[in-house]
């Protein structure tokens, strides 16, 4: 970013330098955008807690299941900082030409750590007795749509500490950048301004998306103070198991296109003036897209002290996926603002600004369309899976704006 806004800085510079026959005067404004992004969050997974109570009261046999605590874990792009830069060179009173640039970067991560222990609990009431099982879902957009990891399977531990987990963690970043050329007829009446544009713009979109799913058997410590090594799919064994799934997934879009605009002004007093504009555009260009989605089977295994154990990694799967596609994305930005003239050289003004970007393509998802491999590596379906793009998106960038403004 700061390499483009120096770029654009000197072409500004030396513009002046070149046409100064031309150029009756120059204007450079520079705004600070408290932006924010619309449109652009990841589904990460739903994450809830069952519990399970069964046993025997007066009625005979008793059994009942239901769920709390639910989350859903979505990235989203925050509100941030951002700038907008632009300068115009006025040919005569009435026609100028311009260039302007904004971009943006925002990130975010969430995670959820499950099940590290036995969780189950006896309850005794006369002669009514129940046992409480509490259980650990995990639904996720790349596995199977409505398919969870039911954390039974480690019922059988028993009481203790157990140092088995399940944790899942997800990152993604966003960036996004217009540079607008253009020209500018004005027509102007007393206290009043209105001017058409036409140019073109280039636009630049990139997003990326991790999620890691590790889960994990262990050791298991006893009340007695007796260790027993915990497996996750299969249950006791000598060697434990732990299981690391990932999906990563980018998409950057680059187009270029034709953009035309209408800008207006309007005296409010000897000092202030309403100031308002809309762009709108038609871009072309390509949008590449890369994902893999990996797999990972880890044994736990004594180490070379006595009592240590460290996970060594048996075998790894990955599953590639590239494509080049052709994108059209329409753009749409409206701004206003409230400007005060402090000299005849310098004026600071506080507005809004707003950029939707329409048809934006979405991330690819590895789809195992009902057929996953339970565990890896033994039953994996490989001929039925597929990657997946959701539907285009609309991206919307708003926000506040305040700067300076400076004619020389």
């Amino acid at each position: 970013m700061k390499k483009v806004l120096g770029i654009i800085v000197l072409v500004l510079v030396l513009s002046l330098v070149s046409v100064p026959a031309l150029a009756q005067t120059a204007e450079l404004s520079l705004k600070y955008w408290h932006a924010g992004v619309g449109g652009a969050d990841q589904w990460v997974a739903d994450y809830q807690v069952s519990e399970n109570v069964y046993g025997y009261d007066e009625g005979g046999d008793y059994e009942d299941d239901y769920f709390f605590d639910a989350e859903k874990l979505i990235l989203q792009p925050g509100i941030g900082a951002s700038f907008i830069l632009s300068g115009s060179y006025f040919l005569s009173p009435s026609a100028s030409v311009g260039i302007s640039y904004w971009g943006l970067k925002r990130s975010d991560t969430v995670g959820v750590e499950f099940i590290d222990e036995y969780d189950s609990e006896y309850i005794e009431d006369g002669e009514a007795y129940y046992w409480l099982d509490r259980h650990h879902w995990l639904t996720l957009p790349w596995w199977e749509a409505n398919f969870s990891f039911d954390r039974d399977r480690w019922d059988y531990a028993g009481s203790g500490d157990f140092d088995g987990k399940g944790v899942l963690a997800g990152e993604g970043s966003l960036s996004m950048s217009a540079i607008d050329i253009f020209a500018t007829k004005t027509i102007a009446g007393s206290d009043w301004e209105v001017g058409l544009l036409g140019g073109a713009r280039r636009a630049v979109f990139n997003q990326h998306q991790s999620t890691a799913l590790e889960l994990s058997g262990g050791i298991l410590t006893d009340e007695e103070g007796f260790q027993y090594v915990v497996d996750y799919y299969n249950g006791w064994y000598q060697t434990s198991e732990k299981w690391n799934f990932d999906l990563d997934s980018s998409l950057n879009i680059a187009a270029i296109g034709p953009q035309v605009g209408i800008e207006g002004k309007y005296a409010l007093g000897n000092k202030l003036v309403l100031k308002a504009g809309a762009k709108a555009g038609i871009l072309f260009g390509t949008a590449a897209s890369d994902a893999t989605w990996g797999v990972s089977r880890s044994y736990y295994e004594e180490g070379e002290q006595e009592g240590s154990y460290k996970w060594n990694v048996d075998e790894r799967m990955d599953v590639p996926y590239s494509a080049v596609n052709s994108v059209q994305i329409s753009t749409y930005d409206l701004s206003t603002s409230l400007g005060y003239q402090i000299t005849e050289q310098l004026a600071v003004e506080a507005g809004y600004y707003a950029s939707l970007w329409k048809d934006v393509p979405s991330l690819y998802f590895l789809n195992f369309n009902g057929r996953p491999c339970d565990p890896p590596f033994d039953s994996c379906n490989y001929r039925w899976w597929t990657w997946d793009q959701p539907e285009a998106r609309n991206i919307t960038v708003s926000g506040l704006t305040v700067g300076a403004s400076f004619k020389f």
